[in-house]
């Protein structure tokens, strides 16, 4: 837990003791403010694309045709691992 002192914030563990400046502190909860949002963000668009990807793998010559794919850019596509775009 985080005491104020002055300016100062004291982080105490059970063997050593930081100071942290109000700065640092508010910097640390901004990080950490951006993970929780950015993390299930990332999360949701790998999830979007493994399933289109699989859904494209999944269409035949002639349904590619329909949308302008070749069957071989469809594989490509389809062969990319979820976190590359």
């Amino acid at each position: 837990m985080f005491t104020k002192i002055s300016r100062f914030y004291v982080a105490s563990d059970v063997d050593r003791t930081a100071i942290w400046s109000a700065a640092a502190v508010r910097r640390a909860a901004g990080w950490a403010l951006w993970v929780f949002d950015a993390v299930p963000e990332t999360l949701i668009e790998w999830q979007r694309r493994h399933q289109d990807r699989q859904a494209l793998a999944s269409l035949d010559d002639r349904l590619l045709r329909d949308v302008g794919i070749s069957p071989a850019e469809a594989a490509r596509e389809a062969a990319k691992p979820f976190w590359r775009a």
